[in-house]
């Protein structure tokens, strides 16, 4: 969810000559297995869902990668990647093969520097990016973005988003919810009232331990994903344009966050109101997403909101194998849902023109693309989780629901989680909505919810109020670099303030470091930051409408 976490710089090499003549069957082998296959390689990838060191991708999708092209990821986290940190890696010449960028703002930056490679003078090298309909219009818009001569960026996420494309859902524990005697919730700020009641009906967890109202955390743009979630219950979306503006479905007109009555505000009330109520884990400052998910999976969390951590995904069930956490949006909400990713969800990969792997790292780049790479990595190796049909068409087995069910577990024989095909990549070249070559959906999520057995059918969604989001949002032009400087500068503050927010003493400290923070903001050039995006929007509404022949 958070947009400056998702900078993903990927460095890749072949492993050497002499390591692949002889030693091929063992290394794929060592890689599924999880025995250490890393001699020989001088590899290095930053990935975004890991806090560990360093280490080689290994596993099942790991070995798929190496039997088809030879080539080993050796992988370490990139939580916290900032812009300011991607400029120290291009000045200490630290830049790896294959880059990957949160959005358009931070490939500017290398792109302004002349080291990505022109993919468009290797399309030979690259047929599965270039050769068909799939990424034709993701293609033109990335060409478009660097004007028009050179493609430097592919796409990523490209395709359908499906029809239950939530970003964000705000949930209850279940068993708590039920024993406070199910009340419902009028407003955003009612479910402090509502979680108050669930502390007093269930103090404590099943084995004894403290309850958590809500839980935020503190890594880098932690503080806008957390206010970004809120945001997207009411058709808002405050991080894919510019996690400064607030870009609102429901009215169609984007707006800086940093206005008197802007969504941003109310939530970061809504957060010092918990603390101030004592419905806020003191722990949110000082701890990462990992240890939120840990509590949310210990049943010790009473309000989440993102549905990867407390929803479908999450292996915390209750003793007959339905979810904890109860989807409970409040009567006024309009949940935002994705739009079709006609150019892609504002995620790119690129290459160093300057590396001396160049012709690995396309390599790669198009084994990432095939369509049968695709399928792989969503769903793993057949006969596991899925198994094609009497139809000739893809279906889960009954191995794969108990998988499903139960997020955490390896697949049965091999080594790695179901998640471990994507893990490194945070999102693939398409989306798991989006269609193959067959007429089926890539990810086999979708597969049971055109069956009717996915848990969605029972959970009341269609009476929920929801609005689509515009393809404008990934159609908005780019920041300048002396801008983007501007926005980042600005960006800090609103990091430091929202946290200083929080914790305010009384409400009168609040709203003074709420003026202060307007204040400083103004001064730094918030103004011509907001007149951009203001301008880039209405461009971009009328893309939109093009796009989708006269609907944004």
């Amino acid at each position: 969810m958070n947009r400056k976490t998702v900078a993903i710089p990927l460095l890749l090499c072949a492993v050497l000559s002499g390591g692949c003549a002889g030693g091929g069957e063992h290394l794929a082998e060592s890689l599924q297995t999880g025995e250490d296959a890393a001699k020989g390689t001088i590899i290095t990838a930053y990935i975004q869902e890991t806090d560990g060191p360093a280490s080689v991708w290994k596993g099942w999708a790991a070995a798929r990668l190496y039997e088809d092209t030879g080539l080993i990821l050796e992988t370490c986290s990139a939580e916290g990647q900032t812009a300011e940190e991607l400029r120290l890696r291009l000045t200490s010449g630290t830049v790896p093969d294959i880059i990957g960028f949160a959005d358009r703002e931070q490939a500017q930056l290398y792109t302004d520097a002349g080291i990505l490679l022109p993919l468009n003078e290797y399309q030979q090298a690259l047929p599965s990016l270039f050769q068909g309909e799939a990424y034709r219009a993701a293609l033109e818009w990335s060409m478009e973005g660097s004007g028009g001569e050179e493609l430097l960026l592919a796409p990523l996420s490209v395709g359908e988003a499906g029809e239950y494309a939530y970003r964000s859902v705000p949930m209850l524990l279940k068993s708590a919810w039920e024993r406070a005697g199910s009340p419902e919730v009028s407003d955003l700020e009612d479910y402090l009232d509502v979680i108050e009641q669930l502390r007093r009906a269930k103090p404590l967890s099943d084995i004894g331990e403290s309850m958590f109202g809500i839980c935020l955390w503190q890594e880098d743009g932690g503080v806008l994903g957390h206010a970004a979630s809120l945001a997207y219950m009411y058709g808002i979306d405050m991080q894919t344009v510019s996690p400064l503006m607030e870009a609102n479905m429901v009215t169609g007109s984007i707006s800086s966050i940093l206005e008197e009555d802007s969504f941003y505000k109310r939530a970061v009330h809504f957060y010092y109101e918990a603390n101030r109520r004592g419905l806020l884990d003191r722990d949110s400052p000082n701890q990462t997403a990992g240890n939120v998910e840990r509590k949310v999976n210990s049943g010790r969390v009473l309000f989440a909101v993102l549905p990867e951590s407390a929803g479908e995904d999450s292996p915390l069930r209750d003793t007959e194998g339905r979810m904890a956490y109860i989807p409970l949006p409040a009567e006024d909400m309009k949940l935002y849902l994705e739009p079709d990713h006609i150019v892609g969800g504002n995620r790119y990969l690129a290459v160093n023109r300057n590396s001396p792997r160049v012709e690995d790292a396309l390599r790669l780049l198009d084994w990432f693309y095939r369509e049968e790479t695709i399928f792989y990595l969503y769903n793993g190796p057949e006969g596991v989780v899925w198994e094609y049909g009497e139809n000739g068409l893809p279906c889960v087995t009954e191995t794969g629901r108990r998988v499903l069910e139960q997020k955490a577990e390896d697949l049965p024989g091999y080594q790695g989680s179901l998640r471990e095909g994507i893990r490194p990549f945070g999102v693939l070249g398409r989306t798991p909505a989006s269609l193959t070559e067959e007429g089926y959906a890539f990810s086999n999520y979708y597969w049971q919810e055109e069956e009717g057995t996915s848990e969605k059918d029972g959970s009341g969604q269609t009476q929920w109020e929801t609005v689509r989001a515009s393809a404008a949002i990934y159609l908005t032009d780019t920041l300048p670099s002396e801008l983007n400087r501007t926005a980042d500068e600005i960006e800090k503050l609103v990091y430091k303030a929202f946290w200083n927010m929080i914790y305010a003493e009384d409400e009168e400290e609040f709203q003074t470091l709420w003026q202060a923070l307007k204040e400083e903001a103004k001064r730094l050039g918030m103004d011509r930051v907001t007149s951009f995006y203001e301008k880039s929007w209405e461009r971009a509404l009328e893309r939109a409408a093009e796009s989708s022949g006269g609907s944004p």
